[in-house]
């Protein structure tokens, strides 16, 4: 559905250190992510995170996988969530792994001054990687 008010807009892409980062628009998400993201008077502009990092196994019984963020990105996630961080310091993101979207949250690491992605196993199997596989991953703060 078009906006009446902002239209669909393109995002600009610019170079950070390496990663690729978007000027885009963020939407007050439901369950379901509208990928891209569109303009519209009901939503404010935020930034899109990209990047590729590997996903790993928590060393332990309870078999989680993680994707820890570039430092340089998880420094200006922390800055933009500087005023709507949710409980131990988590912020709750959309997240894009080949085309399979959620919503979850990001958690400090302080072991890598970093965040921590969690990757549910049903998006694991949707996209067919496993623990050691470099990972090709977008994230939009939500701020609602």
């Amino acid at each position: 559905m078009a906006c009446e008010i902002g239209g669909e807009g393109h995002p600009r892409e610019i170079k950070l250190r390496g990663h690729r980062k978007r000027i885009v628009v963020k939407a007050y998400l439901s369950k379901t992510i509208p990928w891209p993201v569109t303009a519209c008077h009901t939503r404010s502009v935020s930034e899109s995170y990209e990047f590729r990092a590997p996903l790993w196994l928590y060393p332990g019984e309870s078999a989680w996988h993680f994707i820890t963020l570039p430092v340089d990105i998880a420094d200006e996630i922390r800055e933009e969530s500087a005023g709507f961080r949710r409980g131990f310091g988590s912020v709750k993101v959309a997240a894009d792994i080949a085309g399979h979207q959620w919503q979850t949250s990001i958690f400090p690491d302080t072991g890598s001054g970093s965040y921590l992605l969690p990757v549910k196993r049903a998006v694991r199997a949707a996209a067919r990687i496993a623990a050691g596989d470099d990972v090709d991953v977008r994230l939009v703060v939500i701020t609602t």
